[in-house]
């Protein structure tokens, strides 16, 4: 080999050498960018993130603060209406139901076994009548 030839061998080897290492510069420079791009866009969206986190929880508390007056308020007309007593319509309900059943008893005593029959054995006993329903609903 001729010294020139060897020259120029070694000018070809250190050209590529630089060469590729210009692309591999490029390449991190690219990858740094890109990697900067990114964790700064990751930033931002954590501080969009935390903000919109406080709206939330903000929006929940004023949420929470008014349903809880309200079933406050609820809990007070519950009371008032328990201090008032029970409705007249309940009442009527009340009276009917206990005296049907008292007049019913001696009836389902006897269906039962519970008392002597009141009438002989020849005598069929009497059907038990079916109470009304109510034609209308009760308010």
């Amino acid at each position: 080999m001729t010294p020139e030839s060897s020259y120029t061998s070694k000018v070809e080897e250190w050209t590529e050498r630089e060469m590729q290492l210009n692309r591999l510069h490029e390449e991190i420079l690219a990858k740094r960018e890109s990697l900067l791009r990114t964790s700064t866009n990751y930033f931002k969206q954590q501080n969009h993130t935390g903000r919109d986190r406080l709206n939330i929880t903000n929006n929940a508390t004023l949420r929470n603060k008014s349903l809880i007056e309200d079933i406050e308020e609820l809990e007070d007309e519950i009371i008032a209406e328990n201090d008032e007593g029970p409705a007249p319509k309940f009442l009527l309900l009340k009276n009917n139901y206990w005296s049907m059943v008292k007049g019913m008893l001696p009836l389902w005593e006897e269906a039962i076994g519970m008392k002597p029959s009141r009438q002989s054995s020849s005598v069929p006993s009497p059907k038990p009548r079916s109470t009304p329903k109510a034609s209308r609903r009760i308010k």
